[in-house]
């Protein structure tokens, strides 16, 4: 059965791969790459925060707070990194900022390949 953490990662992988599809359409019309970058900042930082506050409460964990939150509103890998380092021994920690961001990266990837296709295509 998949935790909430699991399903606010899945969420957010499936927000970065829809987002990389609608910029390949939206380079055709440069007015409207502000409205979408910045309504897609906004939900990754909601899905980095709400991530981070599900993984706490399901390892039994302090949530983030102070210097994690700023950090995850303005520099999301930062953020996860400090969140990471708190709460897992070293190697841990980095194992798993590795895995996140590379599951991240992918899905970007992924989408930006389809989307390019989809573009293509019309």
């Amino acid at each position: 059965m998949l935790t909430k953490s699991c399903v606010i990662y899945l969420l957010l992988l499936a927000w970065l791969f829809a987002g990389a599809v609608v910029d390949a359409f939206l380079v055709a019309r440069p007015a409207w790459l502000p409205v979408a970058d910045l309504t897609h900042m906004v939900a990754l930082v909601i899905f980095a925060v709400a991530w981070c506050c599900a993984d706490a409460d399901a390892n039994g964990h302090l949530r983030p707070s102070g210097w994690t939150v700023v950090a995850l509103v303005f520099l999301v890998p930062l953020g996860l990194a400090i969140y990471f380092f708190r709460t897992r021994r070293v190697l841990t920690a980095l194992g798993h900022i590795a895995a996140f961001l590379a599951g991240c990266l992918a899905s970007v990837y992924a989408g930006t390949l389809l989307g390019d296709q989809l573009v293509w295509l019309a």
